[in-house]
This record gives structure tokens, C-alpha cells and sequence, in this order.
């Protein structure tokens, strides 16, 4: 009888122990993203360029950037989150511009040039310089807009 008796506590002991690592390894893990929509908005007289290709480490490819005069170019990328999102969520993710490896100078119908490691204020490599937006729960809309004043900055090219 107390062999009967060992054996059930240490069956007992077993399912115990074989629930908690089974339970342990079946909880639910959750990876959380945030969405990110750049509007550029160009109200200068001059076609804003980047002539030798944009890339950064969300687009996966260099894509020329050509931005008219009056009109707005729009990247969306999408980051890894937290579960809560703000617009200050973003700010360790950077802009677009942040990201841009070799090349970090605008052309305004180049012949005049804004080199963004130079820029202290009015920089779209800053995300505070953006107006942000939220669009939904997990979805920020950031702006930036360039102004005749981003031309009266920029110098003549070499």
C-alpha cells in the first residue's frame, strides 16, 4: 500500500510540473507595430529634388524623389511599436529623412542646395519640425512643409 502511495504523489508531482511548463510555453506573445504616413508638401516656386535616389532602411529600394511645386509626396513605412502609440512613439524611429545614407541635400530646381546636416532649425531629419496627426489607434499622419524660406536658405550649388 505505501508503494501505491509513493508512486501517486510523484504522478501527481509530474502533472503538476508537465501543466506549468505547458501553460508557460502556450501564452500568447503579441507583436505590436505603428504605422507612419510622411507628407512633404512643397509651396515653393521649385521642383524639390534628391537626383541621385532616395533609400533609407524602411524602403526597401532607392526611389527617386521629384516633388513639384504645390503638390505633396507621401512615403508610409510601418515600425515595430509598443502598445500604446503616440506621436512621440516615432521619435526613436526618425523621419524618412533621417535615414538617408549618402545623400542628405535637397536641390531646389538644382541650381540651389539645403544641406540637412548643416540645418539647425526647420530640419525634416527632426521630427519635431512635423506636424503630427493621428489617424487612428496605431497610425500617425506627420507633415512637413517647405516654405520659399527652405529656398531663401539654401545656397547656390557647387
Amino acid at each position: 500500500m505505501e508503494q501505491k502511495t509513493i508512486w501517486i504523489r510523484y504522478f501527481f508531482i509530474g502533472i503538476a510540473i508537465s501543466s506549468f511548463f505547458l501553460s508557460a510555453s502556450c501564452k500568447k506573445h503579441t507583436q505590436w507595430v505603428q504605422h507612419a504616413e510622411f507628407n512633404y508638401v512643397n509651396q515653393t516656386n521649385y521642383t524639390i529634388t534628391f537626383p541621385k535616389g532616395y533609400s533609407n532602411t524602411y524602403l526597401k529600394e532607392a526611389v527617386n524623389v521629384i516633388i513639384k511645386p504645390n503638390t505633396t509626396t507621401v512615403f508610409k513605412v510601418t515600425f515595430g511599436a509598443n502598445k500604446e502609440v503616440t506621436a512621440d512613439s516615432y521619435v526613436n524611429n526618425g523621419t524618412p529623412f533621417s535615414f538617408t545614407e549618402i545623400y542628405k541635400v535637397i536641390f531646389f530646381d538644382n541650381t540651389k542646395c539645403l544641406d540637412l546636416s548643416k540645418l539647425t532649425i526647420n530640419n525634416p531629419s527632426d521630427l519635431k519640425n512635423y506636424v503630427a496627426e493621428r489617424i487612428d489607434k496605431r497610425t500617425f499622419k506627420f507633415t512637413y512643409t517647405f516654405s520659399e524660406a527652405d529656398y531663401n536658405r539654401a545656397i547656390t550649388c557647387p
